[in-house]
């Protein structure tokens, strides 16, 4: 099971506000797909057989291991989670602007 913390709950939610103000004005829908792709693809976490511990200090702040969801060559969404036996925590959703070494 996957499980997502408040501040990884928070982090959705400035996605969708940055997505929303951005200068592109992008479309609700596109907006809801783009978050639900992410979403997808975090909510399978539980089902990977190996898992990447943390490399870059942002990350290692935040959870032992890190998932890098790749959305285009310019922009990648990383789940900063922990895990107990085969569940998975959420701590937060960082994206690679924020990230730093």
């Amino acid at each position: 099971m996957v499980y997502y913390s408040d501040d990884a709950l928070d982090d959705l939610d400035e996605i969708f506000v940055g997505l929303s103000n951005w200068d592109k004005k992008l479309e609700k829908w596109l907006i809801s797909e783009y978050l639900d792709d992410i979403l997808d693809t975090f909510d399978n976490l539980d089902k990977l057989s190996t898992h990447r511990k943390a490399f870059y200090n942002e990350h290692k702040k935040h959870g032992v291991y890190v998932f890098q969801h790749k959305k285009n060559k310019h922009s990648s969404w990383y789940a900063c989670y922990n895990k107990i036996g085969s569940d998975i925590f959420i701590i937060r959703i960082i994206s690679n602007y924020k990230t730093t070494s």
